[in-house]
């Protein structure tokens, strides 16, 4: 595929002057250099979903602990003697 871009002088003379020290021509060195970045950002996006996953996936026993106290703190505090979390409906409907 041939591209053709419009870059600022500067930005031109960056890509002249880092190819020259890398001792390639500046349409080798510029596709080296987007293909890096390029590279770069679809390895942090993966990893960024994989953290993510981790998270949605991990079940930690701290929040499990919290939860059941409120729970049971929730019950014990109804002026009702009906349940809002009865153990019999846990997993069932709630």
């Amino acid at each position: 595929m041939k591209l053709t871009l419009e870059l600022s002088s500067q930005l031109e003379q960056r890509i002249l002057s880092a190819a020259a020290a890398a001792g390639v021509p500046p349409d080798e060195y510029a596709v080296r250099v987007l293909d890096e970045k390029l590279s770069d950002a679809e390895r942090r996006r993966q990893e960024t979903i994989e953290l993510l996953r981790s998270w949605r996936d991990e079940e930690d026993d701290e929040d499990l602990a919290t939860y059941e106290e409120l729970t049971q703190a929730l019950d014990a505090d109804r002026t009702s003697h009906r349940k809002l979390f009865p153990p019999e409906l846990k997993g069932i409907s709630w």
